[in-house]
């Protein structure tokens, strides 16, 4: 068995160069984008129908190509000294009103939040969605990676940030400075 790291846009772009002649038998990826490329390029197998049946519907594709096998959820990381839990947002959505302008921060470059946007399209509608980019636009402090808008909200720089939460268990597992 070989076994292959990298980034999940290199490592998928890698498969696709490759195509059917990849010695790949398995893509492990924790990034919508990545699957789409290789998936769009034809590339997955059928994944077997009792294998699919081990997750819910609502949290594997239609097709049938790939399947998840982990979670992650995202969550707004707040620094307590600036907000407390009464003056949190409601909703994702809330983070896009004028009230909250500078107050919070994201990484919107990184891997992670094109699945964020994924998510809130599928849940709420493309009108949604653009209203909320628009309000993130507008509002947010834009960092680079998730691990920034941490050490941000633990600064005080913003009062809070959209974030995966392992970010934050993974920051609590070393020396929790930044949450």
């Amino acid at each position: 068995m070989t076994l292959r790291n990298g980034d999940d846009s290199e490592m998928a772009n890698q498969l696709v160069e490759e195509g059917k002649q990849s010695p790949a038998d398995v893509f492990l990826t924790e990034n919508s984008p990545a699957m789409a490329l290789v998936g769009n390029a034809g590339l997955f197998a059928p994944v077997a129908p009792a294998t699919l049946a081990q997750v819910g519907s609502a949290y594997r594709p239609t097709h049938g190509q790939w399947v998840g096998i982990a979670a992650h959820a995202t969550m707004f990381a707040y620094n307590q000294d600036k907000l407390k839990p009464a003056d949190l947002p409601k909703s994702l959505l809330d983070l896009a009103q004028p009230q909250w302008k500078g107050r919070w921060g994201v990484s919107p470059a990184g891997a992670d939040f094109p699945a964020i946007v994924s998510a809130l399209m599928a849940l709420k509608g493309e009108a949604v969605t653009l209203q909320w980019l628009l309000g993130l636009k507008a509002n947010a402090t834009i960092y680079r990676g998730n691990g920034a808008v941490l050490k941000a909200v633990n600064a005080g720089q913003v009062e809070g940030g959209v974030i995966y939460h392992y970010y934050y268990f993974g920051d609590q597992a070393k020396t929790g400075e930044n949450s």
